[in-house]
């Protein structure tokens, strides 16, 4: 009997024992996969990125180091605006949460993340309104709001296949948003050529 009962007895410590370990992997397991998804979260940079451009904007616009809404400076106003522009991308346009193809082995080699299709699309439209505003620093500011319409149309249509339907629904805000503005720019030079 006091063989068969000690047997007893360190077969339930074993299978004690091994449920401890399994619960203990679990939670290995689940810190993981919350370490896996904070790791990489765009939209948090993105966001934070693009509010600091919109406050920069703001400040470039509304200079309260000058008189305060006398007659601003158009290089200013346009670097404002495409500050502005920036910080609306970022923030707009980089929605993805987590990357989801992460593994918990490489936690480690972040560096190897690749550049998500929002994010490159993003890049490319930044970079589009920085060259305009070297392009554009003796024009006027309704050049540069039509450069950045054609611009955003020509990257919408070279990016069609590779995007979602979300990032193109996101991607056509701009494209609105930059339409109006056109439509208020030629409505205004037809009125005064009248």
């Amino acid at each position: 009997m006091d063989i068969d009962q000690e047997k007893k007895y360190e077969d339930t410590l074993r299978e004690v024992e091994n449920k401890l370990r399994e619960k203990k992997d679990i939670k290995i397991n689940q810190n993981l996969k919350e370490k896996e998804f904070s790791i990489y979260q765009p939209n948090i940079r993105s966001n934070i990125i693009g509010i600091i451009f919109l406050i920069a904007g703001l400040i470039l616009i509304f200079n309260p180091i000058s008189k305060i809404f006398t007659n601003p400076d158009v290089l200013n106003i346009k670097i404002g605006v495409g500050l502005i522009l920036i910080g609306l991308f970022l923030i707009v346009l980089i929605y993805e949460k987590t990357l989801k193809n992460l593994q918990s082995d490489k936690i480690q080699e972040t560096k190897k993340i690749k550049l998500l299709i929002s994010e490159k699309i993003t890049l490319a439209l930044s970079v589009w309104v920085i060259i305009l505003l070297f392009i554009t620093i003796k024009a006027s500011i309704e050049i540069f709001f039509i450069l950045i319409f054609i611009g955003t149309l020509v990257i919408k249509e070279l990016t069609e296949e590779y995007t979602s339907k979300n990032l193109k629904n996101r991607i056509n805000i701009f494209i609105f948003v930059f339409l109006i503005i056109f439509i208020i720019i030629i409505s205004q030079k037809i009125i005064n050529t009248f």
